[in-house]
């Protein structure tokens, strides 16, 4: 599970999270700027612990 997982990460979750920050930081106001990153990295780390609490195995292995 690890190979297509990564392989999903490398195709499509860092080139989404890279443009994600270019509209961020593309923001004039530092305030919204500021709001929209945290956003992003929250849904990130939640994205990341749900997939690794889903993907762990039967019995939580």
């Amino acid at each position: 599970m690890l190979i297509p997982t990564l392989l999903f990460v490398l195709v499509f979750a860092l080139p989404m999270l890279g443009f994600y920050f270019y509209l961020a930081f593309k923001e004039k106001s530092k305030f919204k700027m500021t709001i929209g990153v945290v956003v992003i990295l929250l849904l990130f780390i939640a994205a990341s612990v749900t997939a690794y609490i889903v993907n762990r195995g039967p019995g939580g292995e």
